[in-house]
């Protein structure tokens, strides 16, 4: 949901580095050892539902997009984000570059 209500706005890449949220936590699990840990108690049952960690073959696949660096930063970024009581900046900070990523796209 979160992939179409941006991608008019932000662009293809932004809607599919959030699709990628699912993929990226299977890829992590599968290549970081300590990554499961970090998960919580609803996302590892959702893990299961959502095929278990990749398989060689589907990391092999995964690591030849060129965004991968981005849609592993940014399913850290969420995981991060859910830490209760963590002070994180207002989105007013984020503003101006929201705004200017959209401006490019409509420029499209």
């Amino acid at each position: 949901m979160g992939a179409i209500a941006v991608r008019d706005v932000l662009g293809d890449r932004v809607a599919d580095l959030i699709l990628s949220h699912v993929p990226a936590k299977r890829y992590l699990v599968a290549t970081r050892e300590e990554y499961s840990a970090l998960l919580s108690p609803d996302s590892v049952m959702t893990l299961a539902a959502q095929g278990g960690p990749m398989n060689a073959e589907e990391v092999e696949a995964f690591e030849r997009n060129p965004d991968l660096a981005a849609m592993v930063d940014l399913r850290i970024a969420d995981d991060g984000a859910k830490i209760p009581g963590k002070v994180v900046p207002p989105l007013a900070t984020y503003e101006d570059a929201i705004r200017k990523l959209a401006r490019r796209t409509a420029d499209r």
